[in-house]
């Protein structure tokens, strides 16, 4: 498996410190509570958005204009 994709975190781990910030709770706090590496969260959470955001119809997508932040 090429190294880019290896992670130090376990699935579990990224969906529930994705799921702390999508509920509100900073990065810093969120990576700290679920023992993820800031960096690996931070990426996790934009590809996340990035998802969301090519979803037709989707929140964020261009169909319903900008997520607001």
């Amino acid at each position: 498996m090429p190294a880019d994709h290896l992670t130090e975190a376990t699935p579990a781990q990224l969906a529930a410190a994705g799921l702390a910030i999508l509920s509100g709770q900073d990065e810093e706090t969120a990576s700290a509570d679920h023992d993820v590496p800031a960096a690996e969260l931070a990426e996790a959470v934009q590809t996340y958005v990035a998802g969301a955001r090519c979803r037709p119809g989707a929140a964020g997508s261009t169909a319903m204009g900008p997520i607001a932040h």
